[in-house]
């Protein structure tokens, strides 16, 4: 569904509420052709502004199936809520939020220990959007938040596998996977009661910060705790996978770069084909290849008797280009000087001599890099004589 100003821009503000108006009329809300498709989620599946997403890229498999579908939800902005995303004009409504756990999706009230219970309430939504399918990217902060011992009160999980060893650790990991996967029931217990027909997709956890075999543990157990029923069934979409460990795949091991982007919209959209009548009518096929990483970084050039400075355009808020790295060659000489990562939206050089000089700059966002910009030429003016 393309996002609308009106009764769905009221019912984002109401969800932040934790409250949905009774003005707002599902019906009027949903008349797109296509099966609705509502992706929920935490940050790997909100994605950050200045992103591709794996989400435009799923919307580019049914396209190029000609298989109509309306992805709905209550927003439509990515992960720093510019709406900039790096393409635009594709069907970018979701549910999902970055930092989410399991429990704000629930409708309990919210405590001092997790004051986001609850902020999402997934039957509200649900009455308002009617999906026809979930797709549910999410777990990896819960089973985060359980091995750091946040909710728990005991000593982190995470650091006594470390010092002790898996003996020690296995125990506990089984209850925190049992109580996240008690939850992730609780959640599809809750869209079942609004949709007893509803079609749900679980994507495995893919986090790099949880250890392989916890993350195995727990994607295994997903098939057996969140059944089919007669009219709901569920897929397992394969998304763990060896590459997220490899460079070039996840910014920071968690979230997925351009490149990354592809996979996980390929396994995604292999757990959608994997339902029963299933809203893509072939066999996903989203090219595997090196995707660059390319949010235009527009330097303004300036000098002064003594120094460059930069001042460069963001192309979003601080989440898409979270550094520049500048380059400064003294044409004379052929001197090179490379800045650290700079993450104000400006930079000057040290006191330069009279002369010619070159700077680039490149966009930094943690393991990510963009292309350099082209060169800029600058000028230090000669010094007046006294």
């Amino acid at each position: 569904m393309r996002f609308r100003l009106g009764a769905v821009g009221l019912l984002g503000v109401a969800l932040a509420l934790g409250s949905v108006p009774d003005a707002v009329e599902p019906a009027a809300l949903n008349l797109e052709p296509g099966p609705r498709v509502m992706v929920v989620g935490d940050s790997v599946a909100h994605q950050f502004d200045g992103d591709y997403t794996w989400r435009y890229r799923l919307a580019m498999e049914f396209k190029r199936q000609q298989a109509p579908v309306n992805f709905v939800g209550p927003f439509n902005w990515a992960y720093g809520e510019a709406n900039n995303y790096l393409v635009h004009g594709w069907d970018s409504q979701h549910d999902a939020q970055g930092a989410t756990t399991i429990k704000n999706y629930l409708h309990l009230p919210p405590t001092p220990e997790d004051p986001g219970r609850g902020r999402l309430d997934i039957v509200p939504t649900m009455r308002t959007y009617l999906p026809d399918v979930i797709v549910a990217v999410m777990a990896n902060n819960d089973l985060n938040n359980g091995l750091a011992g946040t909710r728990y009160g005991i000593p982190s999980i995470r650091d006594g596998l470390h010092y002790f060893g898996r003996a020690w650790a296995e125990p506990k990991v089984d209850q925190v996977i049992t109580d996240v996967l008690a939850e992730y029931s609780t959640f599809v217990t809750a869209v079942r009661s609004v949709n007893p027909d509803v079609k749900i997709v679980i994507a495995e956890i893919t986090s790099q910060l949880v250890p392989g075999w916890i993350r195995d543990r727990f994607n295994a157990a997903l098939v057996t705790r969140i059944p089919s029923t007669a009219t709901s069934p569920v897929t397992v979409a394969p998304t763990d996978d060896a590459r997220w460990s490899q460079p070039g795949f996840t910014v920071d091991g968690v979230h997925t770069t351009p490149t990354g982007d592809l996979l996980m919209a390929q396994r995604i959209a292999l757990g959608i084909r994997a339902l029963p009548d299933p809203p893509l009518p072939r066999t996903p096929a989203i090219p595997q290849m090196t995707v660059p990483w390319t949010p235009a970084l527009i330097p303004n050039v300036r000098t002064t008797r003594h120094r460059i400075y930069l001042n460069w355009a963001r192309p979003a808020r601080a989440n898409t280009v979270l550094g520049v790295r500048v380059e400064l060659v003294d044409v004379r000489t052929g001197t090179v000087t490379r800045g650290d990562f700079e993450k104000s939206p400006t930079w000057y050089s040290a006191v330069l001599r009279p002369g010619d000089y070159r700077v680039r700059i490149q966009g930094v966002r943690v393991t990510m890099r963009t292309p350099w910009s082209p060169w800029y030429d600058a000028r230090i003016p000669p010094r007046p004589s006294t």
